[in-house]
This record gives C-alpha cells, sequence and structure tokens, in this order.
C-alpha cells in the first residue's frame, strides 16, 4: 500500500473513531434508559465532545426537535455537530499525493481525540452504573484516535514534516 494511502486510512480511522463516539453518546440520551437524567447529562457530554459546533445546536436543536418528531431524529440532532466535527478533521487530515499534510488537521485531531478521551473518562468514573457501558465504547474510540495519531505523528516527525510521498527516481 503506498505511504500516502496509508496516512489517509488512519486519517479516516481517527475521524471514523471520533464519529462514532459522537453517535454511543447521542444513542444514550435517546435510548440510555428513558432517565430524565440521561438527557441532561447527555446534553452536557454532548456539548463537551463536540465542542465548538455543539454551541451551535444549543440554537437549532429546539426548532429541529419540534420540525422533526421521532426519536430517531434526536438520535441525528444530537449527533450532527460532532459528525460535522469529524467531517472537517477527516478533510484536514486527508491529503492528495505528493501534498504536505496540514498541522492544522493534526492539531484538530489531537483536540477531538482529547475531548473524546475526556468524554469516556466522564461516563466511566460517574457514579451512574448504566453510563459506564457507554464509557467503554467511548473510550474504545479514543484509544483507536490515539494510535492512529501516534501512527501519523510518528510517520511525519520522520519525514520532518515534509510531504508524504516518496521521491523516485
Amino acid at each position: 500500500m503506498p505511504r500516502t494511502t496509508a496516512l489517509n486510512v488512519l486519517a479516516c480511522v481517527v475521524a471514523l473513531a471520533y464519529a462514532t463516539a459522537t453517535g454511543v453518546v447521542s444513542w444514550m440520551m435517546t435510548f440510555g434508559g428513558g432517565h430524565f437524567t440521561d438527557v441532561v447529562y447527555g446534553s452536557l457530554l454532548s456539548i463537551l465532545l463536540a465542542f465548538p459546533l455543539s454551541l451551535v445546536n444549543l440554537v437549532v436543536y429546539p426548532w429541529a426537535a419540534g420540525a422533526l418528531p421521532g426519536e430517531a431524529w434526536n438520535v441525528l440532532l444530537n449527533a450532527w455537530p460532532g459528525l460535522v466535527q469529524a467531517a472537517v478533521v477527516g478533510r484536514l487530515l486527508w491529503r492528495p499525493s505528493g501534498r504536505p499534510r496540514l498541522w492544522a488537521g493534526m492539531g484538530a485531531a489531537v483536540f477531538v481525540t482529547f475531548l473524546t478521551l475526556v468524554s469516556a473518562w466522564d461516563l466511566l468514573a460517574g457514579q451512574w452504573p448504566p453510563h459506564r457501558p457507554y464509557g467503554w465504547s467511548v473510550l474504545v474510540c479514543g484509544m483507536l484516535q490515539v494510535a492512529a495519531l501516534a501512527i501519523l505523528v510518528t510517520r511525519l516527525i520522520a519525514r520532518g514534516g515534509r510531504a508524504d510521498h516518496s521521491t523516485s527516481g
């Protein structure tokens, strides 16, 4: 597999793991047990996990929730900030052959990885046992992000931050 393709696969792993963590928290909020505390706790956790785009959702959600009835729409309405951020991070990390990888993408990926790990820790360290299975799922997503980022950073440092392609001559 060419180097650029391998690094782009790692970029996809980071973005998809973040999107999955966001989906898990949204699922917990909607179908997690039906307790009011699940919704309040999940809302606060969603604000943390999908920060800063989740702040936009504070304005959009009340309007959209009234227009789109049903629990399945609630999952999507709660998850969209994280899904959009995952797409942005994936795009910032994805580089065509011969183009240098953006360090802004690496910074954004480290930021969302940090948010994922803090969210997992919050779910696991909480005093409510029904949340713990969701915490383990989010932790697995965060560890996938850490592993993929470690490989990406190691390869970029080995190349001195240069383009992700080899020179043939």
